[in-house]
Parts: C-alpha cells; sequence; structure tokens
C-alpha cells in the first residue's frame, strides 16, 4: 500500500483560474518560479528530470508554501521511455521529448523549457499552445512584450523556449540568479543577444488578432554582425526626391522589345494581304 500525505490548499491552476485570471504579481511568479528552479535543480543533482512542471501539478499550500505532485513524471536521465510514461501535457512539455522514447534527449534544458511555459501562465493568465512553432497564445504574447511587465522577463521567458535544447539554460545554477524581480536580464547580459519572444500562429484557423501576420521561427538568438538579409525587391524605383516612380529598367526594356516584335508581325501581315489582293501570291 503506498501512502501520500495530505496536501492542505490549492493548484497553482485552479489558484489562477478562480482569484487571479489575469495573473499573478511579477515578484509573486518569480518567487514561486525560483522555488520551482531550486527544485528542479535538486532533482537533476540525482540524474532526474521532472519534464512536465503543469501547474496542476503544483499545490500552493498556507504562507505559499510550495508542493510538487505528479512525481510519476520524473524520469532517470538516459533512461528508456514507455508509453505509460508519455501522459505528459504537451503545452508544459518541451517538443523534443513529447514522443521520444530513447530517453537520449531527456535533459535539464526540458525541465527549463516547461517551467518558461509556467512563468507565461503565472504572468499572464493564459496557458501555452501545444504547437512548438508559437508556443504562447496571442494574448499572452502582447502582454508580456507591453509596458505591463519589465522587458528583462520577456526575455527571461524568451531563453527557456529556445526550440534548441542547447540554447536554453544548462542547468540550475546558471538560471537562479535572474530569478528575482531586480536580477531579470536585459538586452545587455551576456547570453541574451536579441532574443525575442516566439510570435503566435496567424495562419489558417490561427485566431491571430490583426498586426500579427508571420509563423515566428522561434525565440532564436540572432548574433551580432549577422548580415542583414536583403530588402524586399520592388517592381518600381524612385524617379526623383519627390517620390515619382517609374517602371524598372529591365522590365521598360521587356515591353520595348515586345513591342517590336509584334509591330513586325503585324507589317508581315499587311504585306501578305496586299499581295493576296494583287494576285501576286495566289490563295
Amino acid at each position: 500500500v503506498l501512502v501520500y500525505e495530505y496536501q492542505h490548499g490549492e493548484t497553482l491552476h485552479e489558484m489562477i483560474s478562480k482569484k487571479f485570471p489575469d495573473g499573478l504579481s511579477p515578484k509573486r511568479a518569480l518567487r514561486i518560479f525560483k522555488e520551482l528552479v531550486r527544485f528542479a535543480g535538486s532533482l537533476h543533482e540525482q540524474k532526474y528530470v521532472f519534464r512536465d512542471f503543469d501547474p496542476r501539478h503544483i499545490i500552493i499550500g498556507f504562507d505559499d508554501i510550495i508542493h510538487v505532485v505528479g512525481c510519476g513524471n520524473a524520469v532517470e536521465r538516459g533512461q528508456q521511455m514507455n508509453v505509460y510514461k508519455m501522459s505528459t501535457n504537451p503545452r508544459y512539455t518541451a517538443p523534443e521529448i513529447r514522443r521520444e522514447l530513447s530517453g537520449k534527449v531527456v535533459r535539464p534544458a526540458c525541465d527549463f523549457y516547461s517551467l518558461g511555459c509556467l512563468l507565461s501562465y503565472m504572468l499572464t493568465g493564459f496557458e501555452p499552445t501545444p504547437v512548438p512553432e508559437a508556443p504562447l497564445q496571442s494574448m499572452a504574447y502582447k502582454r508580456l512584450k507591453s509596458d505591463e511587465f519589465p522587458p528583462g522577463l520577456a526575455l527571461l521567458i524568451a531563453r527557456c523556449l529556445q526550440p534548441l535544447a542547447q540554447k536554453r539554460f544548462s542547468s540550475a545554477k546558471k538560471l537562479l540568479p535572474f530569478c528575482t524581480p531586480k536580477t531579470v536580464p536585459n538586452a545587455q547580459t551576456e547570453g541574451f543577444g536579441l532574443m525575442d519572444l516566439p510570435a503566435p500562429w496567424s495562419g489558417p484557423g490561427g485566431g491571430a488578432p490583426s498586426g500579427v501576420e508571420t509563423l515566428s521561427p522561434g525565440p532564436l538568438v540572432v548574433q551580432k554582425g549577422a548580415p542583414k538579409p536583403a530588402p524586399a525587391q520592388n517592381a518600381m524605383v524612385p524617379k526623383d526626391d519627390k517620390g515619382a516612380l517609374e517602371p524598372k529598367r529591365s522590365n521598360v526594356a521587356l515591353w520595348v522589345g515586345a513591342g517590336v516584335v509584334g509591330m513586325l508581325l503585324l507589317i508581315v501581315l499587311i504585306g501578305i494581304a496586299a499581295a493576296i489582293g494583287m494576285g501576286i501570291i495566289g490563295v
């Protein structure tokens, strides 16, 4: 017989959905986030990975004491998976391990992806999506990018949600220094570069609001000094400083050539018709 201690309180999901539908304050969210990072770090030291920090697995007790349940999700690094271990919530599970059974890619970075999803939920009240390329709902994305929160929070979440595991934090020790309101990163912080949040999907049925027009490839780091993409080519080019436009010279040459060929064909046809009329060519 396996006996569990009864935990007083409510799940983090229940608390936010019922009492804080607009999300927790940054100070409170970061405090919970920091405690969970420490919990993940202690598991990683024992060669285990939790994989799924679903807010339904986190109980907030009296005085905000945090209890983590659902520890059956934890697996040993390198352990081969079975179908009974694949029932994690895809909204809070790193994309590389959702259907991977070998266990070879189970690593601490998977937990930091899950914790990044959880932090976005705690701050905005919107759960992440199961889409790897666009893990944030449009409203969560807009709020995190607005002036409502310090920009460092968006950078912190973006680093956790990197699509490539090697671009995320590799250990809890490297993440913990950024887990307080005064120490969140900024654009000049080493390791954050020009990192940005992944934009929501705006394709068919995506439901993205107007203004969000592309599918982000993910919150990839842009290296300094990377070549800028070539500007889009336009069929018209400026003629003068007043902004008047004229067709490109290559297009003008094409149309002139086509006109010359057409005129030659017309002259030939007229000549043939005249010859027939004068009896020079019999029909």
